[in-house]
């Protein structure tokens, strides 16, 4: 009665179990759900006791292939026979195999494969009592994460993420983190957190956050450690002091500095935006501070000119502005000039610098100004080219102009500068008539010879050569001919026609000159004659002292 009663309160207990299977990669618990003693031809004798178990199996989670052994232990008289069942099906033990029954009734599992196991209802039949015993909930974690942390670069001030996915496991492990051995406190601080069930999410990283952090999975079954992660903060570079736009002075020297931090420390490269980004190598230099320094600079060094700093996380420039100033020189003076009453003139002007120069003329004499564009003053007008050049114009010159200075001005914001040109007034009583420098010789040539007499003069405006023979203007035929030098030149001499003295005229509006030689004409049998023919001009030096006229005015001759 006393076993029937005991039966009755399991029952009454309103406990039911159901089975459920896990299987596990590297652990495996064994859990054997009850064990159900059988009492065989159980005896209702005086002095009998019911079947009791004094030990019971505990839930055991071991490494697949490790041995491993359940407990258990049970009284009662007459002694109970022991029977394990796995999943609700009795468990053969055939000889040879992996699984021992120990003599106290445990068992022992020389080479674990087993899976997990869990509950079944039983109930007594007519020969027992079944009596079962109730395991835990099956619990494992297994070796491997599924992702562990990596070596993380990162720059200050960014989100660093270190990446964990913990090894699975029943129950689902909780995740925590160390940072140099020491579990991270990520109660005191917002901005360390942990996300996606594992993830280590680091804020506005700083550099105090570097080390060596480690995902920590742990529940009942134990503890798993990832592998060590470095975490490392660099700094982006920064410029502390770089370039600015600068104006130098053709011909100086020009220094831009680029002073930078981070860490690591970055490196530096100057570019060069102009001139398709070539250096002038042969003048350029990078100093120990990093800056760029330019030696005699010149207008085509003009352009922007940027520093560059990288390092592993990040890049950063900054850009300055290089402009080159040259003071006004001319490529083109006005040249003075000797004109004609009621002529029209110009004088022409162009210089070169940076920034482009101004240009305008000034007459000297009446302090007049001419700005280029200006309706005209008092007969003058200025006008500008696209190409840089500036033109004075002057209408009709009048007597009172003689000696006229014009000044052409060019101005920047370097210099100014200035040419002079004179205007003279060009009249017949003002200039000298022309000079003959070399004239006609007296010649003695035989018949049916050639004769060269030579004319050459000089003079402004330029003269112009005549000839005459006997006073009478000779004229080119088929063995007369005057060359453009001015010199006649006289073929098939014939004593009758030829013979006389010939006169070479040198004429402009100055006036004229003359110079005369005669040509004499013998037949070259006649002994009593001597012959003598002008000797050719290469032959001849050129005379002594002559001057060379180049300007004359009223008060001043100017001669070379």
């Amino acid at each position: 009665m006393l076993l029937l009663g005991l039966f009755s309160h399991l029952l009454s207990s309103g406990k039911f179990w159901t089975t459920r299977r896990t299987n596990a990669s590297q652990h495996i618990d064994i859990r054997f759900v009850f064990v159900i003693f059988f009492l065989l031809k159980w005896s209702h004798a005086q002095g009998s006791h019911p079947p009791r178990i004094v030990e019971h199996p505990i839930d055991t989670t071991v490494p697949r292939h490790e041995p491993a052994t359940l407990n258990c232990k049970a009284e009662g008289s007459p002694t109970p026979t022991i029977q394990w069942f796995k999943d609700g099906v009795p468990l053969k033990i055939l000889p040879g195999s992996h699984r021992i029954t120990l003599p106290a009734g445990g068992l022992f599992f020389l080479k674990n494969d087993e899976p997990s196991a869990s509950l079944k209802i039983f109930s007594a039949d007519k020969d027992g009592l079944e009596l079962e015993v109730k395991g835990a909930a099956p619990t494992v974690l297994r070796d491997e994460f599924r992702l562990e942390p990596q070596n993380t670069r990162i720059a200050q001030g960014d989100t660093a993420l270190l990446e964990c996915a913990a090894p699975r496991g029943i129950p689902e492990p909780a995740v925590s983190w160390k940072k140099g051995g020491q579990k991270l406190d990520l109660d005191s601080t917002k901005r360390i957190r942990i996300v996606d069930g594992g993830n280590l999410a680091i804020q506005d990283a700083r550099q105090s956050d570097e080390g060596q952090y480690q995902c920590i999975a742990k529940n009942p079954v134990g503890v798993r450690e990832s592998v060590l992660a470095t975490l490392k903060v660099h700094v982006k570079p920064f410029i502390i002091r770089g370039p600015h736009d600068q104006t130098v002075l053709e011909g100086s020297s020009v220094t831009f500095p680029c002073r930078v931090g981070g860490d690591p420390m970055p490196d530096v490269l100057w570019l060069r935006t102009a001139s398709g980004g070539n250096m002038p190598l042969d003048r350029v230099s990078v100093l120990e501070d990093r800056s760029l320094r330019l030696e005699r600079v010149t207008i085509a060094d003009e352009g922007e000119y940027s520093c560059e700093a990288d390092n592993v996380v990040g890049a950063i420039s900054a850009m300055g502005t290089l402009t080159v100033f040259a003071p006004p020189k001319f490529i083109q003076r006005p040249i003075s000039k000797s004109i004609e009453l009621g002529a029209d003139t110009s004088f022409e002007c162009r210089a070169s610098g940076n920034p482009r120069p101004t240009l305008f003329w000034t007459i000297k004499n009446n302090r007049t100004i001419v700005f280029p564009g200006a309706p005209p003053l008092d007969r003058f007008q200025s006008i500008n080219t696209e190409e840089g050049h500036s033109i004075l114009t002057l209408t009709n010159f009048q007597r009172t102009d003689r000696d006229l200075v014009v000044v052409c001005n060019a101005m920047n914001e370097v210099a100014t500068i200035t040419a002079r040109a004179q205007l003279t007034l060009d009249s017949q009583e003002d200039r000298p008539p022309p000079i003959i420098i070399a004239g006609p010789v007296n010649q003695t040539l035989p018949v049916k010879s050639l004769a060269t007499l030579q004319c050459k003069a000089i003079g402004l405006p330029n003269p112009t050569i005549s000839w005459y023979r006997d006073g009478i203007p000779v004229h080119p035929n088929a063995k007369v001919n005057i060359t453009a030098a001015g010199d006649l030149i006289i073929s098939d001499l014939d004593r009758k026609e030829d013979q006389g003295l010939y006169t070479c005229v040198a004429s402009s509006r100055t006036g004229k000159s003359t110079w005369s030689g005669y040509l004499r004409i013998e037949v070259p049998t006649n002994p009593n004659i001597k012959f003598y023919r002008a000797p050719e001009q290469t032959k001849c030096p050129n005379a002594p002292g002559q001057p060379t006229i180049l300007n004359a005015s009223a008060n001043a001759l100017t001669i070379v």
